[in-house]
């Protein structure tokens, strides 16, 4: 017997196996791919910002505070 026909089974499993693997998308739940989030949230961005001594204008989060109290209202609606 050649030694390929004893390894043909092996050789195909790991084939078998290592197409799958690259096949299969990403683990994703909402804002989180594989266990980390993609995407800062505000309270995040704003942590950062305040450590970094960047804070944002008045002016800035009043709008803010309006599109947010708009948002409830709209969504309080349906």
């Amino acid at each position: 017997m050649s030694a390929f026909r004893l390894l043909r089974p092996a050789i195909f499993v790991a084939i078998m196996i290592s197409g799958s693997a690259l096949a299969d998308p990403p683990e994703r739940n909402g804002n989180v791919w594989n266990g980390l989030a993609h995407q800062p949230t505000r309270s995040v961005v704003q942590e950062r910002e305040k450590a970094s001594g960047f804070a944002a204008p008045q002016e800035e989060k009043r709008e803010d505070a309006a599109v947010d109290l708009l948002a409830r209202k709209l969504l309080n609606q349906q």
